[in-house]
């Protein structure tokens, strides 16, 4: 089986907040307050229904974009979960740009 999930967001979740706050890139979409992340998901089918099925209507905010792919405000707790729902095909954290 392909792998879902990007390494860099599995080596942010693998170091756990204390190696995160003290790095610049594996904090990004990580809000320690709140312990959740913004992802990126690419996915099938009707995420939204997959997703209150799997957490329930008020434990995640969706923002669908195009082609398959959808900005995801997520608990930490739930990414285990997230990762085995079939329709997701890929999650990923957002990366940090910088313009020159």
């Amino acid at each position: 089986m392909e792998e879902q999930m990007s390494l860099d967001l599995e080596l942010a979740l693998f170091s756990g907040p204390a190696i995160r706050k003290d790095n610049g890139f594996l904090d990004i979409g990580y809000n320690v307050t709140a312990n959740t992340w913004e992802l990126i998901i690419k996915y099938v089918g009707d995420i939204e229904k997959q997703l209150a099925d799997n957490f329930g209507e008020n434990t995640f905010y969706i923002k669908l974009l195009l082609a398959g792919y959808a900005i995801l405000l997520i608990e930490e707790k739930y990414i285990d979960v997230l990762s085995e729902i079939s329709e997701i095909i890929y999650i990923e954290k957002p990366n940090h740009l910088e313009w020159r």
